[in-house]
Parts: structure tokens; C-alpha cells; sequence
């Protein structure tokens, strides 16, 4: 199954690295949020 680790850098200095195995719908929805509310984010994709 993919995974993906996500990095998020918030406004605050708040720095959040989480693993997610996100649906594509849910996928886009995290985007979605990131792009509104995070400074900077990346995703790592990878297989587990």
C-alpha cells in the first residue's frame, strides 16, 4: 500500500512530519488545506 510522509511548516515556526496513507479523494483534500493554511509543505511518496 503507498504511503506518503508529509512535511508541513506552518505560519507559527510549527514544524509537523506525519505519514499518511491517504484515499486519492482524501489526497486532495489534504492538499487543499495545506495550500490554505501551511507556509510550506512537501510530500515523500514511497511503498509499504
Amino acid at each position: 500500500m503507498k504511503h506518503a510522509i508529509v512535511r508541513v511548516h506552518l505560519a507559527s515556526g510549527t514544524r509537523i512530519t506525519v505519514a499518511v496513507r491517504p484515499t486519492a479523494e482524501d489526497a486532495a483534500e489534504l492538499v487543499a488545506t495545506l495550500n490554505k493554511h501551511a507556509v510550506g509543505y512537501r510530500f515523500q511518496m514511497g511503498s509499504a
